[in-house]
């Protein structure tokens, strides 16, 4: 957002609009989270795209609109737009299709932001469209005029969801979009925009989009850990393994990260034993370097004292020591503690964070006591002199962040 003035000066704008904040929220809930700042640049000449909508027909809120989260995005012209420039085209209505193509539909039935190439006619700068993420949609061909001038075609681009609510909501983000943004403005939601110079800024920003750090009056968007482990977890854009070695290569955050602490990548482990061989190179890392400095100190203390011929602060400095590293543990016990309490740690160690929230599948009588007599064998063989173990297997299946048939709350809705 401070990259230059300018961005910050849109953001404040966009922030302080009455009727797109109260709009939002409607859409919502209360204060939104920031989930993509982008802009989208077209040069004269450039071929249309394929119709499209931003999320996959099987991964967003259409159907699975207890799994997956609504996103709108605002698209907001930089110049005037007229419609040999390729204004962006909608096809309204498809939102609530979940066809996997409705490009013969779109082509009919869709229209241009722009009526005609009449100046009067053309989207405006500054104009906002604001476009649910399923809505099927295009950038328009543009055609270059040989009598006019024929500027670039740039689009300023932000999409908001709603807030994470961790052991509440249990949706998750929906498939299918790069959710476009700076590693270091996650995290953000619609009342940051107001005074994005400052909000917005660094390194305040940077420790906001790892969800470390946040003002205590402000809400926590959805920060960047979160997304990124939704998103490799479900193999999104972006986070496929032949994405990994960018992301080491070129990526801001682990640009931040020395080479020697980044872990091994090999298509056999991907982006887990990637993570998970960082952050053990890391607690080594920090071992090691804290067992190095301990001993320099101890070294320098008795060689002091063995050049001076004296011992008199020895105690003392032992006592120091000993308070300081207490003080620390302390500390440390006392975050880890209030870290472990907060709805997300709890959500994560009960295996219910994006969990589905819905019940098991039902099935039949007889394949309940199937199922209960494969158990109730398996149990015994596990442990022969407590049968009462039996019953530890007969608990139905938890929750699953796979969403199912089961999951449509009205099947004919989009027919």
């Amino acid at each position: 957002a401070n990259e230059h003035p300018s961005v910050a000066l849109a953001l404040n704008q966009i922030g302080s609009h009455t009727l797109l904040h109260q709009t939002l929220e409607k859409l919502l809930g209360p204060d939104p989270a920031v989930a993509e700042i982008t802009a989208i640049t077209v040069a004269p000449g450039a071929q249309p795209q394929g119709w499209h909508p931003d999320v996959k027909p099987l991964g967003n809120s259409l159907k699975y609109a207890q799994t997956f989260t609504h996103s709108y995005s605002l698209f907001i012209p930089l110049q005037n737009v007229t419609k040999r420039m390729g204004a962006t085209e909608l096809c309204p209505g498809t939102h609530f299709c979940g066809e996997e193509t409705l490009t013969d539909v779109c082509i009919q039935g869709g229209f241009q932001a722009s009526k005609s190439n009449k100046p009067e006619d053309a989207w405006k700068v500054g104009d906002g469209l604001i476009m649910n993420q399923k809505m099927w949609h295009r950038g328009g061909a543009y055609y270059p005029s040989p009598k006019q001038e024929n500027p670039y075609r740039v689009v300023f681009i932000l999409t908001f969801i709603s807030r994470p609510n961790f052991g509440l909501d249990h949706r998750q983000l929906s498939h299918g979009t790069y959710f476009h943004i700076h590693p270091f403005m996650y995290g953000h939601t619609f009342q940051d925009l107001k005074n994005a110079q400052i909000s917005m800024s660094f390194p305040f920003s940077m420790f906001r989009s790892i969800g470390l750090w946040k003002p205590p009056k402000a809400n926590w968007g959805w920060d960047w850990v979160t997304t990124s482990s939704l998103r490799i977890a479900n193999g999104e854009n972006g986070y496929h393994y032949e994405d990994l070695e960018d992301f080491v290569d070129f990526h801001k955050v682990a640009q931040y990260l020395p080479s020697f602490l980044h872990g091994s990548v090999n298509e056999q482990s991907g982006w887990q034993g990637y993570i998970e061989d960082t952050i053990s190179r890391i607690h080594k890392f920090f071992a090691i370097f804290y067992s190095f400095v301990a001993v320099i100190y101890l070294l320098l203390f008795f060689g002091i004292g063995y050049v001076k011929g004296e011992y008199r602060g020895f105690k003392k400095a032992i006592v120091r020591t000993v308070s300081i590293h207490l003080i620390v543990l302390f500390a440390a016990q006392v975050a880890t503690k209030k870290v472990q309490q907060t709805q997300l740690c709890q959500s994560v160690d009960r295996k219910t964070i994006f969990a589905r929230p819905f019940l098991p599948e039902p099935i039949s009588i007889q394949k309940q006591k199937l199922k209960l007599a494969a158990k109730t064998s398996m149990a015994r063989k596990h442990n022969k002199s407590n049968t009462s173990v039996s019953f530890a297997f007969l608990e139905e299946d938890g929750p699953t962040t796979v969403p199912t048939k089961y999951d449509v709350l009205k099947g004919v809705r989009y027919d």
